[in-house]
């Protein structure tokens, strides 16, 4: 899939398109996997160093996670690692192809605070991100280790219109680290990236893409549908398997209604999965689409709202 995506973002290496090529590869994550014979001369030595970077960075994410790991084991505290920092070793060759944000991490409410304020204590600051429906049920939390900013994203739940779910978790690298099983797994990423975010970032497809290649036959699909159930989720997860088709990988795990699968197959189309703040229509339609219903994306919508106009009274007085 990899290189499907290259042929669509890379078009052309002509000095004219060359900074533009270049802040999309940056933009979408796949500046690991990029050649010195794929972009213009003047922009490789920018990625080869943002590679070495990556590596680095990821390198002490990944120890950070395995000695946090411990503590909570300790303390009998139940934690889930999720997304990039669980699948950077499990399914990406190299060290460099997966870049990373944060590190998400899964407790429960009653276990949120202690959690939170132990890393405050080993030197932690909250980010003072504001607060509104759509993800007052995180905490982010940031500290320079080793001159590498390491940036933490507490969850007490994965998505805002989860009401009691049960996510299931499995060790995984050592006895003290947990993730979510594959199906799951499957669920949270596949929302994660359409229901919660719209297609921002070809990565969080590729993740998709790769984590089926590897757990497609360990799939409990009675559990898949039931999570896509309770959440409302089932045009979203359709709206991935659209999109993945589009880069010629097909699994018929979901369908969707006959109206929401035409708009998916027309405005999920390769050049707004690869650029896509640069398609606003597209995007508009896509984000209402992967909604259990027209009512509940004009719900979303008038919540948003309603958050953007309480900040700006703010900001005013």
């Amino acid at each position: 899939m990899i290189e499907e995506i290259k042929k669509s973002i890379l078009h052309s290496k002509s000095s004219e398109f060359a900074k533009e090529t270049y802040y999309n590869i940056i933009n979408q994550g796949i500046e690991g996997f990029i050649r010195e014979d794929e972009v213009h001369e003047r922009y490789f030595k920018n990625i080869s160093q943002r590679n070495q970077s990556t590596k680095i960075r990821n390198i002490i994410y990944l120890n950070w996670a395995e000695e946090f790991s411990k503590i909570a084991h300790e303390n009998k505290w139940k934690v889930i690692f999720l997304k990039g920092i669980v699948l950077l070793e499990d399914i990406y060759i190299e060290i460099q192809h997966r870049t990373l944000g944060d590190i998400d991490i899964l407790i429960s409410k009653e276990i949120f605070s202690t959690v939170e304020q132990y890393l405050i204590d080993d030197g932690f600051k909250k980010t003072g991100e504001k607060k509104w429906k759509g993800n007052n049920f995180k905490s982010n939390l940031v500290k320079t280790i080793h001159g590498i900013e390491v940036v933490i994203e507490l969850h007490s739940r994965l998505f805002i219109n989860e009401d009691n779910i049960n996510w299931e978790s499995a060790p995984f690298k050592n006895q003290f680290s947990r993730r979510l099983t594959p199906t799951d797994e499957l669920v949270h990423l596949m929302g994660h990236l359409a229901y919660q975010h719209t297609f921002l970032k070809i990565h969080w497809l590729l993740d998709i893409a790769l984590h089926l290649k590897k757990y497609q036959n360990e799939l409990d699909m009675n559990r898949f549908h039931e999570l896509n159930s309770k959440l409302g989720h089932k045009n979203s997860t359709y709206s991935v398997l659209i999109a993945l088709s589009k880069f010629g990988i097909r699994y018929d795990l979901i369908k969707s209604d006959f109206f929401r699968g035409i708009i998916f197959r027309i405005f999920n189309n390769k050049k707004f999965l690869c650029a896509p703040k640069s398609y606003k229509l597209n995007y508009f339609i896509i984000k209402h689409a992967t909604k259990s219903s027209w009512y509940e994306s004009i719900k979303y919508d008038i919540l948003w709202l309603c958050y953007q106009l309480k900040q700006l009274k703010r900001n005013r007085f």
